[in-house]
């Protein structure tokens, strides 16, 4: 919820406090786009962000936390 309402201060305090959860990271998730066709994610959060354009978010997840795992399908 703290992503989607592009809150930053309570994602970085959640993140802080309690990580990333596994299901949040390593799933098999695939938006499909009527001109664009089919693309494919691991990270649930990382199509959100890219939604809703929070490059902080983005930006604090990637730089600040291990847990934020990018694999070769979500690039």
């Amino acid at each position: 919820m703290a992503v989607k309402s592009k809150s930053f201060s309570s994602l970085k305090f959640l993140v802080e406090k309690f990580g990333v959860r596994r299901s949040m990271r390593n799933i098999d998730l695939v938006f499909r786009h009527e001109t664009l066709g089919e693309y494919g994610f691991k990270n649930l959060m990382l199509p959100i962000l890219l939604k809703i354009k929070d490059t902080d978010a983005l930006s604090y997840l990637t730089n600040k936390t291990k847990d934020f795992v990018i694999t070769n399908q979500d690039l």
